[in-house]
Parts: C-alpha cells; sequence; structure tokens
C-alpha cells in the first residue's frame, strides 16, 4: 500500500486524516481482513499482552511479593484479584470491564485507584472466600488456632479457683 500524502483514501477518494492512505472505514476493513488471516499471531499477541498485563497488575497490588495473601501460593497461573470488600460486581460495573484481564488493562490504564481496594488470593482461597461469607477458610481456620492457644496458655498459667492445703 503507498503512502498517499494528499489526505484521500486511495480506495474511495474521501478526504481522510490518516497517513496510511485509507478512510477509517477502509481502514477497519483492511484490519480486518488482516486479523483474518493472521488468526495465530492475533491470539499469540493477545494472550502476551494478557499475561503481561496480569504480571504488572499482580506486581504492583502484591508489592512485588507475587503469592496469594492467604496460602502463599506462587503459581501465578493460579493468581487473581481479589477485592477485599467483596464489591467486585459493583467495580466491575463501574469500570465496564467484565474482569480478568479486561480489568487488569482498565487498572493499568487507571493508574491502579485508590478506592480499589485489591489484594491478591489464588483462585481457591478467593471462591473460597465469596462462597463462605467472605472468609478464606484458612484465615478460619487460623483465628481458630490463635483462639485454642490463648486458652491453653490461660488455662496453663491461671490459679486454681479453690486451693486444697
Amino acid at each position: 500500500m503507498a503512502l498517499n500524502k494528499m489526505g484521500i483514501c486511495h480506495v474511495c477518494g474521501t478526504e481522510t486524516t490518516s497517513t496510511n492512505g485509507l478512510c477509517k472505514y477502509h481502514q477497519m476493513l483492511h484490519m480486518r481482513k488482516w486479523r483474518e488471516n493472521n488468526k495465530k499471531k492475533v491470539k499469540e499477541t493477545q494472550q502476551s499482552k494478557q499475561r503481561k498485563d496480569k504480571l504488572i497488575v499482580i506486581n504492583k497490588i502484591s508489592k512485588g511479593i507475587n503469592c496469594c495473601i492467604c496460602c502463599s501460593e506462587k503459581d501465578i497461573k493460579f493468581l487473581t484479584l481479589d477485592h477485599i470488600h467483596g464489591d467486585g460486581a459493583e467495580k466491575r460495573k463501574e469500570t465496564g470491564s467484565r474482569g480478568g484481564w479486561m480489568y487488569y488493562s482498565w487498572l493499568i490504564a487507571n493508574n491502579f485507584p485508590e478506592d480499589h481496594k485489591l489484594q491478591i488470593m489464588c483462585y481457591n482461597c478467593n471462591c473460597a472466600k465469596r462462597d463462605n461469607n467472605n472468609i478464606c477458610p484458612h484465615e478460619e481456620e487460623r483465628q481458630l488456632a490463635i483462639k485454642l492457644k490463648e486458652q491453653e496458655d490461660n488455662e496453663k498459667y491461671s490459679l486454681p479457683l479453690f486451693l486444697d492445703f
């Protein structure tokens, strides 16, 4: 395709501000045809961008720790965003994204807004938290262990109420 410096679409003759010699309509047709003929390349490029965006978001939100805040899972394939206050549906509606890589791209483009309270969790912990009143079962176990330890310590160091002499 030759460069058209006159600002005229070389297909239909309409004026254009494009430097590639195509009006918006013919540029759209050209890109559609190119994507259709290069499906594998388009898919690879898209997946590469999605992985990159996910890494950027996870690294930023976790402050470089890059693991599940609950169980310490480190495999990036399992890590996902968790809305701390359980307001993910609300935030997705606000941003117009369905979640996943679209939300990652939105966060990056909007410089990680402070009102989106997020943390990194593995998918298992995230789903378990969602299904368990916003508390991961691992956290319940930790809280129970702390209570049992406190009870044990209190019993160990408490004086009997009645002393027999």
